[in-house]
């Protein structure tokens, strides 16, 4: 609740997702309990949703309260959370050619922005080296949509900026080149953007294939498997696109991507 930076925009859509299989802890000194914060998100627009884990029915009884003071939803999933996970003989591959996409990324800018930016390299390399292969494969058939790929390269990204227009290279100043490019001359910076960008788009057209392959396959597969409308990512898609709905939020797919 205050950990956070809360947008003020009246229109976002601000939410939280509680999901826990025990009740709240009420023992802690001088710590707030939970409904005046649920209250105090309520008043602060946020919603929270309470999801229990199993049929504790001690827990049911506060996460409903939770629900209802904080204008959220209250549902149930298995003791295991019931997410549905479903590998495919194409993750590898793609989490693999992701990684080397993810090395395309060059950043420019003062020494604030390029702190920034490395802080979201590192980012990526940790989740590359050790998040599954399935995982991995997911993020890059996000990355690949428009509001994936602009949360991807972030802001102040050379292949990405110059590709569009948003800036020329000629314009950026040496010291605010990215460092394996600093120590090149004109001619040999235009050669090597223009590689990165060769490769980026070579790799993002491989990319799209094989997510196209996976996600007929993960498509044929969850067709086939029962209960998946009690699963925690249906659950958490229907919550999300009723309430950010209300925020002028519009879904065209009717169901979760997997």
């Amino acid at each position: 609740m205050h950990a956070i930076s809360w947008s003020e925009d009246p229109s976002a859509y601000r939410v939280i997702f509680l999901v826990g299989d025990s009740p709240p802890h009420m023992d802690y000194d001088n710590e707030p309990q939970y409904p005046e914060t649920a209250r105090l998100a309520a008043e602060r627009g946020i919603v929270i949703n309470a999801i229990l884990c199993g049929n504790n029915a001690q827990t049911e009884s506060r996460w409903r309260e939770i629900a209802d003071l904080a204008q959220g939803r209250y549902f149930t999933v298995g003791q295991q959370g019931d997410a549905v996970a479903i590998d495919t003989p194409y993750d590898r591959q793609i989490a693999e050619l992701s990684a080397r996409l993810d090395d395309t990324r060059l950043y420019y800018g003062s020494p604030d922005v390029l702190v920034l930016a490395n802080r979201k390299v590192a980012a990526a390399d940790k989740l590359n080296r050790e998040a599954s292969a399935a995982s991995r494969a997911r993020r890059a058939a996000f990355n690949l949509t428009t509001s994936g790929a602009k949360s991807h390269y972030g802001d102040g990204e050379l292949v990405k900026d110059v590709a569009d227009g948003s800036v020329s290279l000629a314009d950026i100043e040496e010291a605010e080149l990215p460092a394996v490019m600093r120590p090149m001359d004109a001619g040999e910076r235009t050669a090597y953007l223009k590689s990165q960008t060769e490769q980026r788009e070579r790799m993002n057209r491989e990319l799209r294939e094989l997510v196209a392959k996976r996600t007929a396959f993960v498509t044929a597969r969850a067709e086939a498997r029962e209960g998946l409308e009690a699963s925690l990512d249906h659950r958490i898609f229907h919550a999300v696109r009723e309430q950010a709905g209300a925020k002028g939020f519009r879904y065209t797919d009717a169901a979760p991507a997997l």
